[in-house]
């Protein structure tokens, strides 16, 4: 929602240039369309193999429509209901975090 946000919000305090939502889920996002989101953002969640049991891979896949597609990375893994620490998935996240260093 602060994403969604961002741009009515100049005269807060909250300055940030990406956001990490892990096993993140769309609430009161209802007004906004597929890829109407236009901010970096990095999507970690588990697979249909991975069997997140808390979190819905469905629910976490359409969070992330919400974001613009270059705007966007997503990374659908088998670990459950985790932040992965292996290979591929520890390099995409340190490439996404690269860009704003």
């Amino acid at each position: 929602m602060i994403c969604a946000q961002r741009g009515r919000m100049e005269e807060m305090e909250i300055d940030f240039r990406f956001v990490i939502l892990c096993s993140g889920f769309p609430i009161n996002l209802a007004g906004y369309a597929e890829g109407s989101i236009n901010f970096p953002s990095l999507h970690v969640f588990g697979s249909v193999r991975g069997k997140d049991r808390q979190i819905a891979r469905e629910s976490s896949r359409d969070l992330a429509s919400l974001f613009e597609d270059g705007s966007r990375v997503i990374i659908e893994h088998d670990c459950g209901h985790i932040i992965p620490t292996q290979s591929p998935h520890i390099d995409a996240i340190r490439d996404f975090l690269c860009r704003f260093v």
